[in-house]
């Protein structure tokens, strides 16, 4: 067959796991299973079955549910609390657990199952089902058959199910039929054909325009646990299998262990390949799931949401290579320069080939906003800025031809000039209609010093009669000052 190149090259692996948003925090969700719709349902185009493994802890691995219209941005749907199960406290204390996780759909009913694991009494795998994504029936056991990773289809009015299960020490791939869920028949093997040492382990099957094609991670001993492709025209027989990824050769990826659960959906002859993995990071390995993408599954590439959660990342550019998505980071997000305080951390806005702009710290407690290519000081354009001070570089604030300074309402306006360590002139609005002028410690009465000053006449609203008031009368048409008592002609 054709060499798989690309996952040979790591070029399969996605750069980064994606952001799940999980009921346990710390994006370690795995054994995803995707449904796509290209209408939505419960208004939006994917869903997706996961349990979290928070470090590889059992107890959190309950199933939950995420949705997205694109692929890539996942959400809990709006109204849904996960997990949708959980054991109880004793279960956990004798280390129970649900696990394996499926969604199908069955006559415009989404269903999801999923095992139960008792660690005194059989394996159950259970069923709920919803007409909205939001809204589930209580759990209904379905059958205690052994499955793992049980992987269903819904076609023709019954249930296909493609599973592993152990033949001794052998694990194999196998196959049956049931009409209600609970009542299958018989077990069927399935032919899949892996390299030496390569058991089949966690699978997904789907039906596409070329038959029925699986993905499976595999298992063993002294092997790199990777993921296997193949396909066949009845589901039963796949021949020998492909690889697609292996774990990533970048010992700072989240896949450089090994390989898990995958799931994929074909839409306009491309694949989507959300894989679960986990690092190398001991004493437990975190797990995320990963996304890749490719018109074929020997030669997918690796992708990445541009959001960063719960991670420190070091490197030289973010890049969106999506011009109508923007970058999403954190609600916290420290951007840092390495521990030489000599170094400047600046954030390089940029229209690629016509103008861009810098922020960076200038001092403790300071930013500048400079221009492309940091010759020029730049300028902050912004409908309301809320600030305690205005100060200048170079001597010179260019104000708008229309400012207006605000105040909270109640509080007395004041504004401040300072000429730093020498001295200061502060304004006030004490009441309306009138600016008391003051020296900045509020120790003396300021001065203005002046051309000219032109009394207009025009009548005021506030009352006037202070000692040491001058105004101009415009009947008189002379200038008067009052004494505190009476207003006197000056001339």
């Amino acid at each position: 067959g054709e060499k798989a190149d690309y996952a040979s090259l790591n070029k399969a692996n996605a750069p980064k796991k994606l952001y799940i948003p999980t009921y346990r925090g710390h994006n370690q969700p795995i054994h995803p299973k995707v449904l796509y719709f290209e209408n939505g349902f419960g208004g939006y185009k994917y869903w997706m079955a996961y349990t979290p493994y928070n470090n590889s802890v059992t107890q959190y691995e309950n199933p939950s549910l995420a949705v997205s219209n694109d692929g890539l941005y996942w959400i809990t749907p709006p109204g849904l609390t996960n997990p949708l199960q959980r054991p109880t406290p004793e279960e956990i204390a004798e280390r129970s657990y649900y696990s394996d996780p499926h969604l199908v759909m069955v006559n415009g009913v989404m269903e999801i199952w999923y095992r139960f694991t008792k660690t005194n009494g059989p394996t159950t795998i259970f069923r709920q089902t919803s007409t909205n994504g939001v809204d589930w029936t209580d759990r209904e056991a379905m059958t205690t058959l052994n499955m793992f990773s049980p992987s269903l289809l819904h076609e023709g009015g019954k249930y296909k199910v493609w599973y592993t299960n152990y033949v001794g020490s052998d694990l194999k791939i196998f196959y049956r039929e049931s009409t209600d869920g609970k009542n299958w028949g018989t077990e069927q093997t399935v032919s899949a054909t892996f390299p030496t040492g390569h058991l089949p382990w966690h699978l997904d099957v789907i039906h596409t325009d070329l038959g029925y094609e699986t993905l499976v991670s595999t298992t063993g001993s002294n092997i790199e646990r990777s993921l296997f492709g193949g396909v066949s025209s009845d589901g039963l027989n796949f021949g020998e299998m492909f690889l697609v990824m292996k774990p990533s050769t970048n010992t700072s990826n989240f896949d450089n262990n090994t390989i898990y659960r995958p799931t994929f959906i074909k839409v306009n002859g491309i694949y989507s390949v959300y894989y679960s993995a986990n690092d190398t990071t001991k004493p437990a390995s975190r797990w995320g799931i990963g996304l890749s993408m490719g018109n074929n599954l020997k030669k997918l590439v690796g992708q990445t949401d541009e959001r960063v959660r719960d991670e420190t990342i070091y490197t030289d550019n973010i890049l969106t290579a999506r011009p109508n998505r923007p970058l999403t980071l954190p609600t916290a997000t420290t951007i840092a320069s390495s521990t030489n305080n000599e170094n400047t951390v600046s954030l390089h806005l940029v229209n690629d080939g016509r103008n861009g702009a810098r922020i960076e710290t200038v001092d403790r407690n300071k930013i500048g906003i400079r221009g492309d290519n940091r010759s020029t000081i730049g300028d902050l354009e912004a409908g309301t800025a809320y600030v305690d001070s205005i100060a200048s570089r170079e001597g010179i604030v260019k104000l708008p031809n229309k400012m207006y300074v605000l105040a909270d309402a109640g509080d007395p306006l004041i504004i401040n000039l300072t000429n730093y360590g020498t001295r200061g002139l502060r304004f006030t609005l004490p009441r309306q209609d009138t600016i008391k002028i003051e020296n900045a410690n509020k120790t003396a009465d300021g001065i203005v010093e002046t051309g000219a000053i032109i009394f207009t006449g025009r009548t005021v609203q506030t009352q006037t009669e202070k000692e040491g008031a001058i105004r101009y009368n415009k009947t008189l048409k002379k200038h008067q000052g009052y004494d505190g008592t009476t207003w006197h002609n000056l001339y």
